[in-house]
């Protein structure tokens, strides 16, 4: 997601609901705060209901804030420590939440979303042996020319089929229109030649079956690559490895 444009407001919002689990409003930020020791009950506090509502209400002040120059400091570095993001991302200087994601989407254009999935990966063994799969992936060019001819290929001849329904679906709601839907005055408006379709039955057909042609292979290298990989674990599992 590239926010670098939003309102402070937005980009707390953002932050609630990209959190986990997430934050669904200010009331539950509010409790989340206090919980966390990140704002904390005055001394002599007697009423921690009303603290609640009070911090809520300034919570909900700032989520509809046009920038972080009316946000007090104090409330900038709650946020930061809550959600772990850069203060330079309340202020808008960077499109993600810290400089890291920011430096990524920026280099190589993964999301948000997707950054997080590959940082996991490095949380667990399992995930670590998945990352190093797919960097090994990512580095053979082989792989990498195979998955983008494929994707490309499969990519063109979808188009090429969404693009040739379009045409066609337009086509026959013009033909309702002119007919009101009359079988006989379908018939007779294309024999008279009054209206001609610029792309016929079999055309349709044909790019369908183009499609899922390029669809099956690029699955059945995805299959070959599985296969490669079940194969070298097997053989790994088995020699001790």
């Amino acid at each position: 997601m590239r926010n670098k444009f939003l309102k402070f407001g937005d980009r707390l919002k953002y932050l609630l609901d990209n959190h986990v689990p997430k934050i669904k409003n200010a009331q539950a930020l509010s409790r989340a705060l206090y919980k966390e020791g990140i704002v904390k009950y005055p001394n002599g506090c007697k009423d921690k209901e009303e603290r609640h509502r009070y911090t809520a209400r300034t919570i909900d002040i700032h989520l509809k804030a046009k920038s972080a120059e009316s946000i007090k400091g104090e409330w900038i570095k709650r946020y930061c420590d809550y959600f772990k993001c850069s203060a330079d991302y309340l202020f808008g200087f960077i499109s993600l939440p810290t400089h890291e994601e920011t430096d990524i989407e920026k280099e190589i254009g993964l999301s948000r979303n997707a950054i997080k999935q590959l940082h996991h990966l490095t949380t667990y063994s399992h995930g670590k042996v998945n990352l190093i799969i797919i960097d090994y992936f990512l580095r053979s060019a082989k792989f990498y020319l195979a998955l983008t001819e494929s994707i490309n290929d499969y990519r063109e001849k979808y188009e090429c089929y969404e693009i040739g329904e379009e045409i066609r679906s337009k086509e026959s709601q013009q033909v309702d229109n002119l007919t009101g839907g009359d079988i006989i005055k379908m018939f007779e408006l294309y024999e008279s030649g009054e209206f001609v379709s610029t792309i016929s039955g079999d055309e349709i057909k044909k790019r369908k079956n183009d499609r899922d042609a390029a669809q099956y292979r690029v699955i059945k290298l995805f299959d070959n690559i599985l296969e490669d990989l079940v194969k070298y674990f097997h053989n790994i599992s088995n020699k001790g490895v």
